[in-house]
């Protein structure tokens, strides 16, 4: 069982030297909360823009809070369609389904 438990530990470091926040365009070691952002990046939490940058100076908005909550507590990022009584939100949104 011990042996299981370092394999395990062994593999979780891989994969988590694998993925960086360093991997982000704009994110470099000296950029405040840059670990904070690796750890939760290894952990799948999030993922950045599709360009290639995380935009840390920008403040969360109400969408990417959502998802973030939601991946944090259902370790899932797919939330599906869903449905959302906020009227300010289009039923295009790539957020609906962690919105609602």
């Amino acid at each position: 069982m011990r042996y299981l438990a370092v394999i395990f530990a062994v593999v979780m470091m891989l994969c988590a030297l694998t993925v960086s926040a360093n991997s982000f365009e704009d994110v470099k070691n000296d950029t405040p909360h840059a670990q904070a952002i690796d750890n939760l990046t290894s952990l799948g939490i999030i993922h950045g823009y599709e360009d290639n940058t995380f935009k840390p100076t920008l403040p969360v908005r109400r969408d990417e809070m959502a998802k973030l909550v939601y991946t944090t507590f259902t370790t899932s990022s797919d939330a599906g369609e869903g449905v959302t009584a906020f009227p300010d939100v289009e039923d295009n949104s790539w957020a609906k389904g962690h919105i609602s």
